[in-house]
């Protein structure tokens, strides 16, 4: 019956207590939101837009970008809103997207990692590296990394002095396991095993990143978004497709707890924790206990280290 509940209340949460109406006006405050071209990072960078906050929305392409920029303004009343190329496989892309962002912004003060792939069509990147993990947590490790300067500057100059780093994460990570032999050079594990693993080392990420600057200001957090119908299934089968359609909930329920955690002045207490649908701190569903393991959070935290560096070298 346990499990039969905890599926129901996967897909049908309770009514959420918080809203997008309870949002202030967000003037003077900087966010950068990455996978906002579609779906749950677009529905956030619209709200954050509409807010009156900076939004620069992170998107692959130059011609997605600039549709999408268009798009917001058009959606939220905005003319500030701005794009940054960003490929979150590639740790050039990171690079470049950062030194861009930071030659335009002395401060951030909410970065939503929120990019991410599953089952992608090249399984390894040109380094050998698992592409979903190399996507979904290395990039955002990478970019938070290089941002730090912005967010550190951005929690000083906030008024509750607090800069946040918002993780989308997904009910996955709680059935994973985390196997470095699987991520580097092509293993035999089904590409949902990857995404669940993926989403299991972006919830580590976000526990670490609380333990290390969470004195500085940063208040990090992790989000379970629900089960959300984004372009994330456009690789899946077309009938697997239409019937997700059918069961899982639009992209503006699923920035619903991502914009809860980056801007309700409750959750700025909230560093470390893991949320859930809609806008509920995770008490029914916990991440694994590996999660708030520090000895965990240091091996991942320098695994991602090693890479970035490894690459850097192979590279220059």
């Amino acid at each position: 019956m346990g499990g039969i509940l905890s599926i129901l209340v996967q897909y049908f949460p309770p009514r959420a207590k918080w809203s997008v109406d309870e949002i202030g006006d967000l003037s003077g405050n900087v966010y950068l939101v990455t996978g906002a071209s579609s779906g749950i990072g677009k529905a956030c960078a619209t709200t954050l837009a509409a807010k009156g906050g900076k939004v620069y929305v992170a998107c692959r392409s130059e011609a997605t970008a600039t549709d999408v920029v268009q798009q917001l303004k058009a959606a939220s009343g905005s003319n500030d809103v701005h794009y940054l190329l960003l490929d979150l496989s590639s740790l050039k892309s990171v690079e470049q997207a950062a030194a861009h962002f930071l030659r335009q912004e002395t401060e951030l003060h909410v970065l939503f990692n929120n990019g991410g792939v599953m089952a992608p069509p090249e399984v390894l990147t040109p380094q050998g590296l698992d592409t979903t993990f190399a996507t979904n947590v290395l990039g955002a490790f990478h970019l938070t990394n290089l941002l730090l300067p912005a967010l550190l500057a951005g929690a000083k100059s906030s008024p509750d002095g607090t800069a946040r780093v918002v993780n989308t994460s997904s009910s996955t990570a709680e059935l994973a396991t985390l196997d470095y032999q699987s991520l580097i050079g092509k293993k035999q594990r089904s590409a949902h095993a990857l995404y669940a693993q993926s989403k299991l080392g972006i919830t580590i990420f976000a526990r670490e990143l609380a333990r290390r600057y969470g004195d500085q200001g940063i208040v990090s957090t992790s989000v379970h978004p629900g089960s959300i119908n984004t372009e994330l299934f456009r690789t899946q089968p077309a009938i697997l497709q239409w019937y997700l359609r059918l069961i899982h909930h639009p992209p503006e329920k699923g920035a619903l707890t991502l914009l809860y955690c980056g801007v309700a002045p409750e959750t700025k207490l909230s560093n470390g924790k893991y949320f859930i649908p809609w806008a509920r701190p995770g008490k029914s569903w916990q991440p694994q206990p590996c999660v708030e393991d520090p000895a965990v959070g240091k091996k991942l935290w320098e695994w991602l280290e090693d890479r970035v560096n490894d690459i850097k070298t192979t590279t220059s």
